[in-house]
């Protein structure tokens, strides 16, 4: 128990952070249930639910849909329904049990590290508040789970990278590689660099092997995809990742982006700084085999990966990976640093240390922690965004559309409460749209065309993103809006009910009316059918 002090602490640190941001969201909304900061994680409840129940990868009970970042952990969910049932709050108990393993792997991490157990709480409650770990927690989503199962990779990789012994066993790197690339996609990034690493130093076999078995589980998925009719890689892979180069001024920058990314976020430049100065300044004295060392470079390299070829935000969840990373990182070698320090600079001008290093740590804290505490007051709200707007179309169109044939943008609460035929004029879901939209020929032509092709009845969609030559069809018909106040997680306040007809819109409208008495007060309802 007196070895494992800080790691309780940060547990608890934990558990009454998650409870209080629960209990604020419970308070803004008379409701049983939590719901999550968004709606990408009932994409992938709704998949694990029509594989359970339908045998069917896909959205709908209808159709095959590569809608999923995360085969990996849609997977677990469907093996978690098959064992449980189908109930909503199973992604949250998943990522609660990925924080925990997250603070224990840490903590392991920390202590082949650091002896001094205030250091290691210090960096675990870093972890915690500046990953950050609760409204990730409350995303539903595979970012926790992702970090849970890169820490112990990383660990496993540099310990081995370090030792001079030619026949280390690697089972341990080997059995992971598969969970890090299927996981997320950007775990392809991990196994880059430590592959890369292992070939620089001479150890082409286990490079080789590592490289193999981290690409065989993306290569199986993308074969079964193809027999499906879908693409090799997920739709939101290929509509949310690297933009194609599309003009002369982007084919200048495009070498350079991702560092023009990092600028951009300095809560990951700060990091990737001193990580790289902490690496440069003990260069000569560690060597580059030093296991802090390899640590540096894991993270440094890692992170420029993934700003040249994928993203950050969206809620903090893409780079959260990073940050964590980046915190163990820093903190491992500032303490090899500052002993280093001590040794060269004994009897020098301690104060003029002391006053230097607490600038340099005000410095890189600052833009951190200002992020951590935005995330923790914008994670209630961003619940609150989610259950007035994307549940309340999914529990609208399972009250009056089951079965029915509907258009819409945002297709993960609507397919994980109603059995619908979605028709999604993003392409996450629907692989015809994405085909359509890769070729860039979708357009008010191709809208028509698709939705009579389809028998759309309604459509659910932010009339914004259907402008200009992606105009909707003339003759549908706008019965209705929802507007949700203090938007903080939508991509907007408002959506849009239309109809495809006006005999549809006679319907569409007296469903909206019905619906009206169960919709949260805060949400504005505009449209002629109401009283």
């Amino acid at each position: 128990m007196r070895r494992h002090w800080a790691l309780w602490i940060a547990w608890l640190c934990f558990a009454a952070t998650s409870a209080v941001v629960a209990a604020v969201f419970l308070e803004q909304n008379p409701v049983d249930r939590i719901v999550y900061a968004l709606d990408d994680p009932y994409i992938h409840m709704a998949i694990a639910r029509h594989v359970v129940e339908d045998a069917v990868y896909g959205v709908t009970p209808y159709e095959f849909s590569s809608a999923s970042s995360s085969p990996l952990y849609t997977l677990l969910l469907a093996a978690a329904n098959h064992v449980f049932g189908v109930r909503e709050v199973l992604p949250l108990v998943v990522n609660l049990l990925s924080a925990l393993s997250i603070f224990v792997i840490s903590h392991r991490i920390l202590r082949d590290y650091l002896e001094n157990q205030l250091a290691i709480l210090a960096c675990l409650l870093a972890i915690l508040f500046l990953t950050p770990i609760v409204p990730v927690a409350f995303t539903g989503m595979e970012h926790l789970l992702q970090l849970a199962i890169v820490l112990p990779f990383f660990h496993a990789s540099v310990t081995r990278i370090a030792a001079d012994d030619q026949e280390t066993n690697y089972l341990p790197v080997y059995l992971l590689s598969p969970f890090v690339t299927t996981v997320r996609y950007e775990g392809m990034f991990a196994v880059f660099v430590i592959s890369m690493l292992l070939l620089l130093r001479r150890r082409r076999r286990p490079a080789l092997i590592l490289a193999t078995l981290g690409a065989l589980p993306l290569g199986i998925f993308a074969w079964y995809s193809i027999a499906h009719g879908a693409l090799p890689v997920p739709n939101p892979i290929l509509i949310q990742g690297n933009p194609a180069v599309g003009s002369l001024l982007g084919v200048i920058t495009y070498p350079f982006r991702g560092l023009i990314k990092l600028g951009q976020a300095p809560h990951l430049l700060v990091l990737v700084l001193v990580s790289a100065a902490l690496f440069l300044r003990n260069l000569r004295p560690r060597g580059l085999w030093d296991r802090a060392q390899i640590f540096h470079v894991c993270f440094v390299a890692t992170a420029l990966v993934h700003e040249q070829f994928a993203n950050n935000g969206w809620f903090y969840r893409y780079e959260a990976y990073l940050v964590a990373m980046g915190l163990l990182a820093v903190a491992i070698g500032w303490k090899e640093d500052v002993s280093l320090a001590r040794q060269r600079l004994a009897g020098r001008a301690p104060g003029v240390r002391r006053v230097a290093v607490a600038v340099l740590a005000l410095a890189m804290a600052t833009p951190l922690a200002a992020r951590g505490a935005t995330s923790l007051r914008q994670t209630p709200r961003a619940m609150t965004n989610i259950y007035q707007q994307q549940y309340q179309m999914g529990l609208f169109l399972r009250e009056y559309y089951q079965g029915q044939a509907v258009a819409a943008n945002d297709i993960g609460a609507i397919n994980f409460l109603a059995d619908i035929r979605n028709l999604d004029l993003v392409g996450l879901g629907s692989t015809e749209v994405l085909l359509i939209r890769i070729r860039a020929s979708f357009d008010a032509s191709r809208i028509e065309e698709l939705t009579e092709q389809k028998r759309i009845r309604i459509a659910i969609l932010y009339e914004s993103w259907f402008e200009g030559t992606k105009a909707l069809p003339a003759h549908w018909v706008k019965v209705g809006e929802w507007t949700i106040p203090d938007n903080v997680i939508c991509a907007e306040d408002t959506v849009s009910f239309f109809a495809t007809s006006h005999e549809e819109a006679r319907i569409l409208g007296r469903n909206l009316a019905s619906f009206s008495r169960f919709l949260p007060d805060a949400v504005d309802e505009t449209g002629d059918y109401r009283p």
